[in-house]
């Protein structure tokens, strides 16, 4: 479940601005990895990375409030990698992964994309979160203050 927030008109903007039809070529997620107890390790996501065949970059990340996420298409992973480290001592790492080939992506991102929007939940303590329908199925992106951002099916009720 998702805490209240909502997206900008800016951010909602940048969906409309993937084209119907186009296929994602890339998926990384960004994970925040606690390092103080090696054996017990605190991952989380921090920002999804999906890459599209006309070049174009979304990044759904972690808002600097902890609230919720954004919707932005500009982002330096290197310069947020280095910050990171230098505010924790090195305790946090940030970790840049492709997780294409995941089961949740694999299928999907094969087939072309059928639409991406923000989706409402009105529930108490609900906010924005993102739907990705493929021609295989759909997945939503939401945000959860204890676990940071989750990707799962998305059913749409």
């Amino acid at each position: 479940m998702s805490s209240s927030y909502s997206f900008s008109s800016q951010e909602v903007s940048l969906l409309p601005q993937v084209k119907k039809g186009s296929k994602v070529t890339a998926v990384f997620y960004h994970l925040w990895v606690n390092l103080v107890q090696p054996d017990n390790k605190f991952i989380f996501i921090d920002t999804v990375e999906l890459h599209f065949e006309n070049e174009q970059k979304l990044f759904f990340k972690i808002n600097e409030d902890d609230t919720g996420f954004s919707i932005v298409t500009d982002y330096d992973f290197e310069k947020e990698q280095q910050q990171l480290h230098e505010q924790f001592n090195g305790t946090l790492s940030l970790k840049r992964i492709d997780v294409a080939a995941a089961p949740l992506w694999i299928e999907n991102i094969k087939t072309p994309l059928l639409g991406i929007k923000v989706e409402r939940e009105d529930t108490l303590g609900s906010g924005d979160y993102v739907s990705i329908t493929f021609e295989a199925g759909a997945l939503e992106i939401d945000y959860d203050q204890e676990s940071g951002l989750t990707v799962q099916i998305f059913e749409d009720l």
